[in-house]
């Protein structure tokens, strides 16, 4: 988290504009793995006052009753076409909601 916090203060050194976020695990949006570094990740965001998506939260509102494994590779740690185009979504919502100064 250290060097993250480090990123975030060089970037904004340098004027650029940035948002934090991070790739859901399966097992994190099936409430198997903890979402520890979600919570981590959010910490130094707020701390360093920038915008963080929490992908675990706008997936998991995205997908409604829908099961998670629907949007995933099967057994296979990466999107399918359906998870990637749920993920573009989450991303241009979050950052039209947001904006950036």
């Amino acid at each position: 988290m250290e060097m993250l916090g480090r990123v975030i203060r060089l970037a904004k050194a340098q004027g650029i504009k940035i948002v934090i976020t991070a790739v859901p695990h399966l097992q994190q949006l099936e409430g198997k793995w903890s979402l520890q570094p979600m919570n981590d990740i959010a910490a130094v965001c707020a701390q360093e006052n920038v915008p963080f998506l929490n992908p675990v939260e706008a997936f998991k509102q995205k997908l409604g009753s829908t099961p998670p494994q629907e949007i995933y590779i099967t057994n296979d740690m990466h999107f399918n076409a359906k998870g990637y185009r749920m993920w573009g979504e989450i991303q241009v919502e979050f950052l039209n909601r947001v904006g950036l100064p």
